[in-house]
């Protein structure tokens, strides 16, 4: 869709590029209520819930809540959004390593609580994790990461086949 909005004003543009994105991120729930495969990273959740719904029969309802609320969650973020990014921003300049180690420290955290119930999972699902993200392009001084000579791992891993090759199944 970018050429076609080389020849409109730049906010026509980009409203075109944003409805665009949205439509396709919210498409992705169609393929996780109707068939447990989310479209998107985002209808990974979707899955959960809207899956089942439509096992029992109530698949429409669950296509048209998750319709309703994508829609009524894009609003909500957009005003959110047109309010509190710039004070967000000025925030985020302020960040000092400090900071950064506290949302580490905070995300590792979250790992060890959410994965109460086995710890040596959690811990080896985080470690999996900080393992894939430090693959590629470091984003500060663009030094390769245990690419291991190949110019296909320089960008790193995609997030959704990341996602979906190490997600339990939901029928484990």
């Amino acid at each position: 869709m970018l050429p076609l909005t080389f020849s409109m004003t730049p906010s026509m543009g980009l409203n075109m590029l944003v409805a665009v994105y949205i439509g396709g991120i919210s498409g992705g729930l169609i393929s996780a209520i109707l068939l447990n495969m989310p479209g998107t990273a985002s209808s990974i959740a979707t899955c959960f819930d809207g899956h089942p719904m439509a096992k029992n029969g109530e698949a429409m309802k669950a296509l048209g809540l998750g319709i309703v609320f994508s829609f009524l969650g894009s609003v909500f973020s957009f005003i959110i959004l047109t309010f509190c990014a710039p004070s967000l921003a000025d925030i985020a300049l302020k960040f000092t390593p400090a900071e950064n180690f506290g949302i580490c420290f905070f995300a590792l955290t979250m790992v060890a609580i959410l994965s109460s119930g086995n710890m040596i999972k959690g811990i080896l699902a985080g470690m999996l994790g900080l393992i894939f993200a430090l693959v590629g392009m470091a984003p500060i001084d663009g030094t390769a990461r245990f690419t291991f000579g190949t110019s296909n791992l320089m960008a790193g891993f995609d997030t959704l086949p990341t996602l979906l090759a190490y997600s339990p199944s939901p029928t484990s």
